[in-house]
């Protein structure tokens, strides 16, 4: 559920970069690149969040369950 929500992250970051590579409006251009700033933010977030699940969980601070 997590790389999902990662995978998605990452699609979004990369919609607004070719939304802004392909505008010729340079005001438009500058509200895409606040836009993509953001989700370039959230992406790198989500990673960072990620990465830091994968060491607690290597390092053995937690286990996961299964729901089963």
């Amino acid at each position: 559920m997590l790389a999902e929500a990662i995978s998605v992250c990452r699609a979004h970051y990369l919609k607004e970069a070719l939304r802004m590579a392909t505008s010729k409006d340079a005001k438009t251009k500058i509200e895409l690149s606040e836009r993509l700033l953001e989700k370039r933010n959230a992406y790198q977030e989500a990673m960072r969040g990620f990465k830091a699940l994968k060491h607690a969980l290597q390092r053995g601070y937690f286990v996961l369950k299964s729901e089963s």
